[in-house]
């Protein structure tokens, strides 16, 4: 009896530590699949274009930088700093890179308007075919001055391992991107008047913000 319970004791551990080593932190996983990406020249429409099975390479991950994304859906366009795609049975983003450069100091947890800012772009991915059902954001901070000194460096893909800066990932969720977006539209498309708010950070959102005057906040 003892025998058996000291198996199935050992047993149980085993199966406990390769879980845990299965599930990576989010962060190492996206790192991972930045650094393993394979730079090109090529836009997201013509990574989309690729008709022959040659050229696809099934499974490569491709990091394009600087790419227009428009969204039809929900009308607005941006111009995301990086995405890592790929072919698998269809054009996959795996990640959607957005930098940010503060002037004196490194936040200590990202900004949620950053991840929305990094969401809308893969969404606007989505509508143009690519599968985003296990795409990972990631938002990384770098101080403006240490990142000049960084401009010259031929690889972006360091970015998320260089020690200055703060790297945070997170998983895109489409459904709460658009109950959010549901809720902006009322507003910038005039179907109800904004609400008011304390919080400075809502005004950053708001399209009256950028007039510099704004009619419903409380005072």
């Amino acid at each position: 009896m003892f025998t058996e319970t000291f198996i199935l004791t050992i047993a149980l551990g085993i199966l406990v530590i390769i879980l845990v080593l299965s599930k990576k932190p989010l962060n190492y996983r996206a790192r991972r699949i930045l650094l393993n990406a394979r730079s090109t020249e090529m836009s997201v429409k013509e990574l989309l274009e690729l008709d022959s099975p040659r050229s696809k390479k099934r499974g490569r991950g491709y990091l394009l930088c600087e790419q227009t994304v428009k969204s039809v859906g929900h009308r607005y366009a941006g111009r995301l700093d990086a995405a890592v795609m790929s072919w698998e049975e269809v054009p996959t983003a795996h990640l959607v890179v957005e930098r940010k450069f503060p002037v004196n100091h490194l936040p200590k947890a990202a900004r949620q308007e950053d991840f929305f800012q990094a969401g809308l772009y893969a969404l606007a991915l989505l509508e143009t075919g690519v599968s985003c059902s296990s795409t990972l954001l990631m938002i990384i901070y770098c101080l403006q001055d240490r990142a000049k000194r960084c401009m010259e460096k031929p690889s972006r893909q360091s970015c998320a391992s260089c020690g200055d800066a703060r790297v945070f990932v997170s998983r895109f969720n489409q459904n709460q991107l658009e109950r959010t977006l549901e809720r902006l539209d009322e507003v910038w498309f005039s179907r109800r008047p904004p609400r008011p708010t304390r919080r400075a950070d809502m005004c950053r959102i708001c399209p009256f913000g950028a007039k510099g005057t704004c009619n419903y906040e409380l005072t």
